[in-house]
C-alpha cells in the first residue's frame, strides 16, 4: 500500500516526513520554497494521516519507513535528500537502517534518535485513552499548545487555527496506532555514527518536547552533522519561523554535490 503524496517543483528529489498529529499540509511553504529553489519536493502523508490509508492497530516506524521507500520507488526515485520533523524524523532513523543507499542527505528536526523512556510511554498510553474516548480533538487543547512556543501561541493566532484544523482532522485510529508505534520505537542511538551522508538539523530554540539536548546528542553522534537553532520556534520550527527554516534548509541543499 503506497502512501498519499504532495509533489511540488522539479529538480533533485527531497522527500519531507510529517510530525505528529499532522499530515503532509505542514510543509506547503517549505516545499513551495524548495520547488521555487529548483527542487523536487515528495511530501506523503503518513500511514493513516492526511488521505492516506490507515494501517495496524499499532503503526511502528519501521511500518511507516517501508511505505514512504515504496511510495518514493513507485516514482522512479533510488535516491534523495530526506527531511523528517519529530515523528518524520523518527520514521527516517527507520529507513536509514533498512535503506541506507537511498539516501544522498538527511535532514532532521525536532527530532530524537533515543526511545521513549518510561514517563514518555505512560504519557502516550495515557493520549491513547483519552483519544479513543474523546477523539482527536482532544490533542487541541491538551497537547498543541506544547508543540509551539509561548510567541507562537501569543502572536501567531491564524496558525494556531491552521494547526487546530488539521489536528481535529486526523482519524482517533490512526492517532493512536502512531502512538502505539512511537512508544515502542527502537533507540537508534546506535545508528547515528554509520550516518556518513551530510546531514544537518534544525531545531526551536524553545523546544520543550524534544530540546536542545536531543539536538547535541545527534550533533555529538553524526559524523558529518551541523546544528542551527531557531529563536522564538518551538517543536514546529518549520511552521513557527518558515523563513529562517526555509533559509538554513535550501543554503544546506545547495551546498550539497547532487549530480551523482
Amino acid at each position: 500500500m503506497s502512501l498519499s503524496f504532495r509533489e511540488y517543483g522539479s529538480g533533485f528529489p527531497v522527500v519531507m516526513l510529517h510530525a505528529f498529529p499532522l499530515d503532509g499540509r505542514m510543509w506547503e511553504h517549505n516545499a513551495n520554497a524548495l520547488a521555487k529553489a529548483g527542487y523536487r519536493v515528495i511530501v506523503p502523508d503518513l500511514t493513516g494521516f492526511g488521505r492516506s490509508e490507515e494501517g495496524p492497530t499499532t503503526v511502528g516506524m519501521e511500518y511507516m519507513a517501508r511505505e514512504v521507500s515504496e511510495t518514493v520507488a513507485t516514482l522512479g526515485i533510488p535516491r534523495a535528500v530526506y527531511c523528517g520533523l519529530s515523528m518524520g524524523g523518527y520514521v527516517l532513523f527507520r529507513l536509514f537502517d533498512i535503506f541506507p543507499l537511498s539516501f544522498k542527505a538527511l535532514v532532521l528536526c525536532d527530532t530524537s534518535a533515543s526511545a521513549d523512556s518510561d514517563e514518555k510511554r505512560a504519557a502516550r498510553e495515557q493520549m491513547i485513552e483519552t483519544v479513543e474516548s474523546e477523539g482527536s480533538s482532544v490533542m487541541v487543547e491538551s497537547l498543541l499548545p506544547k508543540l509551539v512556543s509561548g510567541q507562537t501561541i501569543e502572536k501567531n493566532n491564524e496558525l494556531m487555527s491552521e494547526l487546530a484544523e488539521i489536528v481535529r482532522e486526523q482519524s482517533s485510529d490512526a492517532v493512536c496506532s502512531a502512538l502505539r508505534g512511537m512508544a515502542a520505537r527502537p533507540d537508534s542511538a546506535p545508528l547515528l555514527k554509520d550516518i556518513s551522508v551530510p546531514a544537518l538539523l534544525i531545531y526551536g530554540k524553545e523546544d520543550s518536547i524534544t530540546g536542545l539536548d536531543a539536538a547535541k546528542d545527534l550533533l555529538e553522534g553524526i559524523p558529518n552533522a551541523r546544528l542551527e537553532t531557531i529563536q522564538g520556534a518551538g517543536h514546529y520550527s518549520n511552521l513557527e519561523s518558515p523563513a529562517e527554516f526555509n533559509h538554513y534548509l535550501i543554503t544546506f541543499l545547495n551546498s550539497l554535490d547532487l549530480s551523482n
